[in-house]
């Protein structure tokens, strides 16, 4: 793997392998890969979750593990909320660094139309979720919890961008192993029957 001949789907098998082993020769390898990461490239500790992952286990996380919480927020194909993006053609549209960025840096990319507005009204309340429309003199904003608040424009005093609604701290919530299985899920979504 250090002098780059290990494909790229079995390349987290081979440094987990590597770690449960825990021999002070792959001990040494190992810190010399991690030494060899990019420092410029914000997926470079995650590069070995782009492939060879498991997509139904991907599929079991995105709609069942509690951590994830992604179909809280996102739809494939019917299931799920209509808070964020539907993700029903998202491996037809993105490539699979787009997909591991939205999951490790969710404010590197955020999807258009769903930028997080932070309100302040005149009377002091702070609202956040997304505009889901804005017409005449109201806007229709969209919290977390998908509870849709109608407010006057003119009474909001304050708006602001904030960042993206996803989890920020989903890495810490999910494995390596986990990561590479919702990015194949993911990528194998082309918006066909059966994804």
């Amino acid at each position: 793997m250090n002098a780059g001949e290990v494909p790229p789907e079995i390349q987290l098998d081979l440094i987990q392998a590597s770690q449960a082993r825990g021999t002070p020769e792959l001990t040494k390898r190992l810190e010399r890969f991690e030494a060899s990461r990019a420092r410029d490239d914000h997926l470079g500790n995650f590069r070995e979750c782009l492939a060879g992952g498991d997509p139904q286990r991907g599929r079991q996380i995105f709609f069942g593990r509690a951590e994830a919480s992604c179909r809280r927020c996102h739809q494939v194909n019917g299931q799920g909320a209509a808070i964020g993006p539907d993700l029903s053609k998202i491996g037809a549209e993105k490539t699979r660094d787009y997909l591991l960025e939205a999951l490790v840096a969710p404010d590197k990319q955020i999807a258009k139309g769903f930028e997080t507005a932070v309100l302040v009204t005149d009377a002091g309340k702070v609202y956040s979720g997304i505009v889901k429309e804005e017409k005449g003199n109201q806007l229709q904003l969209m919290t977390a919890k998908g509870e849709v608040i109608v407010l006057d424009l003119g009474e909001i005093d304050e708006r602001a961008t904030g960042k993206s609604a996803m989890p920020q701290d989903l890495v810490k919530q999910l494995s390596k192993s986990d990561l590479r299985d919702l990015v194949e899920y993911m990528a194998s979504l082309k918006g066909l029957a059966g994804d």
